[in-house]
């Protein structure tokens, strides 16, 4: 069953290649959706897939760039909205 992940990265997370890092990761795990930077420096995440595969794409940014660049992620899961076709950086 499809699920959605909503998330905002919080730390050094712009300027730094993490939107590119997380479509690469996002693509390699056949995930839907999109990053986006945020005005207040933040970074927004919003994939679909299975929970688990969402799980990992949350683990393996977390190995992608470590606590020195991410300082926190705040995030849920929740039934799939708008359905997406790729996944894309906004």
């Amino acid at each position: 069953m499809k699920t959605q992940l909503t998330a905002i990265v919080k730390g050094k997370v712009q300027g730094v290649g993490f939107r590119a890092t997380t479509k690469l990761i996002a693509e390699k795990l056949q995930l839907t959706g999109f990053v986006r930077n945020l005005s207040n420096g933040d970074v927004e995440i919003c994939a679909q897939g299975e929970k688990e595969i969402l799980k990992q794409l949350l683990v393996e940014l977390r190995k992608a760039f470590p606590s020195h660049y991410i300082e926190h992620i705040d995030f849920d899961f929740k039934p799939v909205e708008t359905q997406y076709d790729s996944f894309k950086i906004e």
